[in-house]
């Protein structure tokens, strides 16, 4: 899986190839439309962005992401301690959902432009076919820790249920937030802040890397580190974080309906 490559000598705009040949280009850095005769943005040529703006981006996305982690590890603190599992885990989900919210209010330049870019229909039959080699490799790869370790399998909605919650909330926590929050945490203002002081490839690398080490679950590193490059790939191919979203729901959904449908032990 390779990302876009740079190929002029604006480092903050897109060239990447489209889905389509008439999906319209846009620039990374502005969100200008990308104009056929450019080589690189005038709008950005004219106005450079300084170093300390590039690097005042990439503090208030390092924070961002730092806030998420310690917010992961008070959680697993919090269960460890004995509260409650489920509600300590919905906690924790309105508080990420609140910060994230005013982060993308604040650093509105860096979320805003793969929010509105336009994006081929294609990318979401592309999200969707991804989530399914997402959630194939997650499921076979568990199992076979589960076989081979005797660790124990992931359960999603099991514990929701028991506490009295139905499947609309299961799906609510498990696949819709997620899916919103995390990307627009992770490719909405990470990731393009990422590309202003990095190439795409390394960029996509390393959210991918960040996304994996947010979850904290050691035995999930290998597919959450996929996911998290699938994710990435998407993200900078389209231009926009929507069909990442829509990949992230689908693989989400696809680990509750197993779960639901054939149990937790789908794989054995």
């Amino acid at each position: 899986m390779s990302f876009s490559e740079e190929t002029h000598p604006s480092a903050g705009c897109d060239t990447n190839l489209s889905l389509g040949a008439a999906r319209p280009k846009y620039c990374a850095q502005c969100g200008a439309v990308w104009l056929p005769d450019w080589n690189s943005c005038p709008l950005c040529s004219a106005q450079p962005t300084p170093r300390s703006v590039q690097y005042s981006g990439i503090g208030a996305a390092l924070s961002l992401y730092f806030t998420l982690l310690a917010l992961s590890i008070i959680g697993i603190v919090a269960i460890g301690s004995g509260a409650r599992l489920v509600q300590t885990e919905f906690a924790l989900l309105g508080l990420q959902a609140i910060i994230i919210v005013v982060w993308c209010a604040v650093s509105w330049r860096l979320a805003l432009p793969a929010l509105t870019a336009r994006v081929h229909p294609g990318w979401f039959l592309a999200a969707a076919g991804l989530a399914l080699c997402t959630f194939g490799v997650a499921a076979g790869f568990l199992t076979f820790l589960h076989r081979a370790s005797n660790i124990p399998l992931l359960h999603y909605a099991a514990p929701i249920l028991r506490a009295g919650y139905g499947w609309s909330t299961v799906v609510l926590t498990v696949a819709v937030m997620p899916a919103v929050f995390e990307e627009l945490a992770f490719r909405g203002v990470i990731l393009t802040s990422l590309t202003r002081v990095m190439g795409s490839t390394e960029a996509g690398v390393v959210s991918a890397f960040m996304f994996m080490v947010l979850h904290l679950s050691v035995p999930s590193f290998p597919h959450l580190l996929l996911m998290g490059l699938a994710l990435a790939y998407i993200r900078l191919k389209s231009g926009s974080v929507l069909p990442g979203m829509l990949l992230h729901f689908t693989h989400n959904l696809l680990c509750v309906v197993a779960e639901h449908r054939v149990g937790p032990h789908f794989f054995l």
